[in-house]
């Protein structure tokens, strides 16, 4: 399963699912993909029916966890002095 949903992908690895990959695109967004399971299919239908449940420290400290990954690819990508948080590069 390949998202560039940031909750569900706290959500995802709040419930310990498996990342097996993550890439920046052409626009500056980050997809994220986990492994294909029961698990990662049953809390996606529950993420979009709003009925997932999550232990609420498990899903901060996966919010932390994701925002710094992104943070990283971001600022790897576009080199330490040329990106800047919150502010997607002029080339799109």
């Amino acid at each position: 399963m390949k998202t560039k949903d940031f909750g569900i992908s706290c959500l995802l690895a709040s419930h310990r699912c498996e990342m097996i990959g993550h890439e920046l695109d052409q626009r500056g967004q980050v997809w994220i993909e986990w492994r294909d399971t029961e698990l990662t299919r049953k809390l996606e239908r529950d993420f979009f029916s709003g009925t997932a449940t999550v232990n609420l420290a498990n899903y901060l400290s996966s919010q932390k966890q994701i925002k710094t990954m992104i943070f990283n690819l971001r600022r790897t990508a576009y080199g330490d002095n040329e990106y800047e948080l919150h502010r997607r590069p002029i080339s799109i």
